[in-house]
């Protein structure tokens, strides 16, 4: 996990969620505190507050962008969402950077860049995480993005492949190099991988990007390339029905379609269309 360059991270009741472990001890310590505060504004720190609001505790949301997913979402859509979660009594504070976290030995409150002082008994930080390339590191298989590989998914060294988290492979539906940490991108590059070492087919890894969320009642399926925000957006459907399908332009060119409430055969069909507005 990214630890902020803040002062305070270290104090009990300071936690970093990634891991199993680091859930079931959140949910234990959650229900012994009356004032909850998350850290961020990603898919998992929406995702945190939105499991914490349905387990009827009070907490809130510290973002230091105007809307929640801002990473992925246009400005339009993000500001929905975020009054989405408003509306289920998270406590939004938006457009708040993270100055330190207060206390002797455990949290008391939360300073931001903007001088205010947040009372807090707990904070989930949830800024992001970097590759762990520990084994690997200061050779050919680390890299400033992961482990490079091939589009077989293989590293430098033959025989040995990288995939997941790890993996920075080259994208051959939208073109560049990518890093997916969605867990269903793992487990299908591990069956790429798992073909490809039994060397008696070479396969390419080339899927079109998709990863999803699930935040309250809503699910939001996310198809293409969201690195660089939209300079058009065409959205079919309705905010106030939670359903839509948003498509996202860069340059008249498709280029991701954000699907909310939408079944499988509409991911499908996205994924189809992508494939197709890119001649692949």
């Amino acid at each position: 996990p990214v630890r902020p360059p803040v002062a305070g991270v270290a104090l009990g009741n300071v936690i970093y969620l990634r891991t199993i472990r680091d859930a079931l001890a959140l949910r234990e310590m959650a229900s012994l505190e009356k004032t909850l505060m998350v850290v961020g504004g990603g898919l998992l720190a929406c995702e945190a507050v939105a499991s914490l609001r349905m387990m009827k505790m009070k907490v809130g949301l510290m973002h230091r962008d105007s809307y929640l997913l801002n990473r992925y979402l246009d400005a339009e859509t993000g500001a929905w969402l975020t009054e989405y979660f408003a509306k289920h009594g998270v406590t939004m504070l938006m457009g708040e950077s993270l100055n330190g976290f207060e206390g002797k030995t455990v949290l008391r409150n939360i300073q931001t860049k903007s001088g205010n002082r947040v009372p807090a008994g707990l904070a989930v930080i949830a800024c992001g995480a970097e590759p762990n390339l520990d084994l690997v590191r200061n050779t050919p298989l680390s890299g400033p993005h992961g482990s490079p590989v091939t589009e077989y998914l293989e590293t430098e060294e033959k025989g040995i492949y990288a995939i997941g988290d790890l993996a920075f492979y080259p994208d051959r539906i939208m073109g560049g190099m990518r890093r997916q940490t969605h867990w269903d991108n793992a487990r299908d590059q591990g069956f790429i991988a798992g073909a490809n070492m039994t060397g008696k087919k070479r396969i390419r890894y080339e899927q079109v990007p998709h990863f999803w969320t699930e935040m309250f009642d809503l699910r939001m399926d996310f198809v293409g390339d969201f690195s660089v925000l939209p300079t058009r957006v065409d959205c079919r459907g309705s905010y106030a029905k939670k359903k839509f399908i948003a498509r996202y332009y860069q340059a008249d060119k498709l280029r991701a379609i954000l699907l909310c409430q939408q079944p499988p055969r509409e991911v499908e069909s996205a994924k189809t269309q992508l494939r197709h507005a890119l001649g692949k």
